[in-house]
């Protein structure tokens, strides 16, 4: 019996490396026409982002503001949110609302009143959660209190706003969407930052199990991308670090087809790469890259 499922275990092996995963990899990001999203969503519905005042949130609302979306933006920093809201509503011709707040208490579940009572008449069609914090060493030396906003700030948010805006999204008339920001690091153990890998493999699992509970309603797409030029990491474009622009036009291009994504092709090439390496070798390679920007918040 070995004789014979050996060889054919090691076929199907060499068949989804060698053929399944390159070919579905060119059909989707190459090939495959994206869906309207104005269309599929509703035209001039609003889409909520957090975060969404520069890096990946702010490419994702741009992208979406030329789709013809109206933007709900928020962030830590009010200057920055009334910056980009009113320049993406001169450019794109849509309407903006924006709020500031500070996701490092969003624990609290009183800390979302005003994030509800400011959207509770728009038509939401579009939750994008995209806040967090990343930074691995503290910077002012508290690293229990840097790994406590790290996790506060990545899982509750996601946590939360799920379970606010999920329900309302499934009583539409249309379909709606909920883009959730995970991480390459997200889809396997990241021995450079644990706790940042931990928060990223928690937003990844929510998105995905969400997405089988409502599939008749809502499409749910977890994002795992790799090096991204954004404020957050502080890395330059080249090589395998893309722009924040290009990581957003690559995960609305799959939403309403896959439930995860890493985004642009370069990336869908890395995670593929990363998550075949042997154990030792993926941790050690990531401990490669052991010079970390300091802590920011979107």
């Amino acid at each position: 019996l070995g004789l014979v499922i050996l060889p054919l275990l090691g076929a199907a092996f060499i068949f989804y490396y060698v053929f399944y995963i390159p070919f579905s990899g060119i059909y989707r990001h190459f090939i495959r026409k994206p869906h309207n999203l104005s269309e599929r969503y509703g035209n001039k519905s609003w889409a909520v982002i957090t975060g969404g005042s520069d890096g990946i949130g702010k490419a994702i609302a741009i992208e979406l503001a030329k789709k013809g979306f109206n933007l709900f933006l928020v962030a830590r920093t009010e200057s920055k949110l009334k910056k980009v809201a009113e320049e993406i509503k001169k450019e794109f011709k849509i309407d903006t609302k924006y709020l500031a707040k500070d996701f490092s208490t969003c624990y609290d579940q009183h800390f979302y009143d005003d994030i509800k009572q400011n959207t509770e008449n728009l038509d939401i069609s579009i939750l994008v959660n995209n806040v967090g914090i990343g930074g691995r060493v503290a910077e002012d030396g508290n690293q229990v209190q840097n790994d406590l906003n790290m996790v506060i700030t990545n899982t509750c948010s996601q946590a939360a706003l799920s379970a606010h805006f999920v329900p309302l999204l499934a009583k539409r008339e249309k379909r709606s969407a909920v883009v959730n920001l995970s991480s390459l690091t997200g889809g396997r153990p990241n021995a450079i930052n644990p706790v940042y890998s931990a928060t990223k493999g928690f937003n990844d699992f929510l998105s995905r199990a969400s997405a089988w509970d409502h599939i008749d309603k809502i499409d749910f797409l977890s994002v795992r991308p790799g090096f991204v030029s954004t404020p957050l990491t502080g890395m330059k474009v080249g090589g395998q670090v893309i722009s924040a622009e290009n990581c957003a036009q690559g995960t609305l291009d799959k939403l309403g087809y896959d439930d995860w994504t890493a985004g642009h092709w370069k990336h869908a090439l890395l995670v593929q790469i990363f998550y075949a390496l042997p154990e030792s070798f993926f941790q050690k390679q990531m401990l490669s890259f052991r010079s970390s920007p300091k802590p920011k918040k979107s």
